[in-house]
């Protein structure tokens, strides 16, 4: 059973589940616009400026009574092509050219909060795609294998499955088309105010992850955000020379500052941000920040989100929900925005029993309960 007392659970708790709800809402909602807006020409930054203007101006329009925290659980990333994660640039840097092309393959990510109770989200899409004129070959390959991963894993949040038995079925699944997940990326459990819990489930553990980093069992009660990123290459990815922008302040690290910029931006990370991911386009001075921020990260006060890229001519895809355990099955309150008409892969699962599994419901069907409540009714 959920391992959270009574009052903080979102089974027992209805005003719990609601704020994860309502933050899925959010979430969903950018993630839409971000979407539609990805065509031929767009810049990543007004991109990302998209996003996280309707993650605020959504955050508004709830829960205005009392003194409830709310918004951006973490920035929107627009990163394309050879660019994996992290793209949310500043303005009046060369980041901040980067634009969409035809046949751009795109990676969004971003995340809401309400009251502390994170939604976060990715999509991977082909700008211009059609039904006509799909993602295909390894494009197609490499996004169905991702989108796949994520249907197979949702399946699998059931009470006493164990971490690394997800690993393995992952594997076996990207193998199917040839892809590997990324090396050494990590699904959390999620808490108030806690975007890294200790449960974790890693696609493609290091060696010394897998000697780490402990199975975790699921429960019901838990709460994830399934995170899958899958390449054509070898599993690596390197750090892009764009610079970091996107932080999160570490809750085990403490640190005197010497710079009174830092002190000052610090505080202001503290007071804005409390645990969730930050761009320093969001801060009231960025200018300065880049500076303070140095310090900070130097000691450990925060971490930051760097640019990865793969390897020249290789692809990832990437997309990421979150999911709430509940008695009745796994609940993924974060949308699916994959299209099938738009991916034409070359590659078919053949494996039966991974087939069989993607073509299972997620939740048993309550059909045979309710008959026979019906059947009992008139003897009452």
């Amino acid at each position: 059973m959920a391992t959270a007392t009574d009052d903080q659970s979102f089974i027992t708790n209805q005003a719990i589940f609601t704020k994860y709800q309502t933050s899925a809402d959010i979430t969903n909602r950018a993630m839409e616009a971000v979407i539609a807006a990805c065509v031929e020409g767009a810049k990543a930054i007004d991109l990302c400026k998209l996003g996280d203007k309707i993650i605020e101006e959504e955050a508004k329009k709830v829960y205005n009574k009392g003194n409830i925290k709310k918004g951006i659980a973490f920035p929107t990333c627009v990163s394309p092509d050879g660019i994996i994660c992290h793209v949310s640039p500043l303005d009046d840097e060369p980041d901040s050219e980067i634009t969409l092309k035809n046949g751009s393959i795109v990676r969004i990510e971003l995340g809401s909060h309400v009251d502390g109770y994170i939604t976060h989200s990715a999509h991977t899409l082909k700008v211009g795609a059609t039904k006509e004129n799909p993602a295909s070959g390894r494009e197609g390959d490499v996004i169905e294998a991702a989108h796949n991963s994520c249907e197979a894993i949702l399946r699998n949040l059931k009470n006493g499955k164990r971490s690394y038995e997800i690993t393995d079925l992952i594997q076996k699944l990207t193998k199917e088309y040839e892809c590997i997940p990324i090396e050494g990326m990590i699904s959390h459990a999620i808490h108030q105010d806690n975007m890294e819990g200790e449960k974790t489930i890693m696609l493609n553990p290091t060696d010394e992850q897998r000697r780490q980093v402990p199975e975790a069992t699921l429960e019901e009660g838990d709460a994830y955000v399934i995170d899958v990123l899958v390449t054509t290459s070898d599993g690596k990815l390197k750090p892009h020379s764009g610079r970091t922008t996107i932080y999160k302040k570490n809750v085990d690290a403490n640190y005197q500052l010497k710079m009174k910029s830092s002190r000052n931006l610090y505080g202001e990370i503290c007071t804005k941000f409390g645990n969730m991911g930050f761009s320093l386009r969001s801060l009231s001075d960025a200018n300065k920040a880049k500076l303070g921020i140095a310090e900070c990260q130097a000691h450990r006060l925060v971490n930051g989100y760097p640019m990865l890229e793969t390897k020249e001519n290789e692809i990832v895809a990437h997309f990421m929900f979150t999911a709430l355990m509940m008695p009745s099955g796994p609940t993924r309150i974060t949308k699916d925005y994959y299209d099938a008409s738009l991916i034409k892969a070359d590659h078919q699962i053949q494996d039966e029993e991974i087939n069989t599994l993607l073509k299972s419901p997620v939740k048993k069907s309550n059909k045979k309960k309710n008959k026979k409540k019906k059947a009992a009714a008139p003897a009452q």
